[in-house]
């Protein structure tokens, strides 16, 4: 062979290589990377501090619910259940965004769950034996409530999950 020809392979392999990698890292970021960790430790310790956020975000703890004393939620494999109400002040009104998250006894439980949970106004996610769900509202004096994902909501989503993978990983910071 050539040294032309070998300097064509050559280029041609490192381009197919390059490829490969660059798909596989693209795939590698579209999956969570810990899909069969467990987490079985306060599910409060998840939740993002409202100051993420920004300005004038408070929040408002839900009182705990017990999977346990519920056969349904029980024989679904929930083990705990946390939920907290982020809120600011709008000029006449508020925004809302509510996180919930559910620990299962596996992760195939969470997925199972979502699977089977409608997504209407809610953003959906698991990473490992973890539900998180979310939502928003805006609330405005003599109007409607308008329900939907805000952008305080997709954000405060998008911190939720990092925390919850770190934290799956390993490499989170105690709140």
């Amino acid at each position: 062979m050539s040294a032309a020809a070998r300097a064509r392979v050559s280029a041609a392999t490192r381009a197919l290589g390059l490829a490969l990698w660059l798909l596989a890292v693209a795939a590698h970021g579209e999956e969570p990377s810990c899909a069969e960790c467990r987490y079985v430790d306060r599910l409060e310790a998840l939740m993002v501090e409202p100051r993420a956020l920004g300005p004038g975000w408070e929040t408002l703890a839900e009182a705990p619910t017990d999977p346990q004393r519920d056969p349904e939620l029980r024989d679904a494999g929930v083990r705990a259940v946390y939920a907290l109400h982020y809120t600011r002040e709008r000029p006449g009104g508020s925004e809302v965004c509510s996180v919930e998250i559910w620990g299962f006894a596996s992760p195939a439980q969470a997925r199972g769950a979502r699977a089977g949970m409608s997504r209407d106004l809610w953003r959906l996610d698991v990473r490992g034996n973890l539900l998180v769900m979310l939502r928003g509202v805006a609330l405005q004096r003599g109007q409607q409530l308008r329900p939907g994902m805000l952008p305080a909501c997709h954000r405060l989503a998008d911190l939720t999950l990092e925390r919850a993978e770190a934290t799956l990983q390993g490499t989170a910071t105690p709140r």
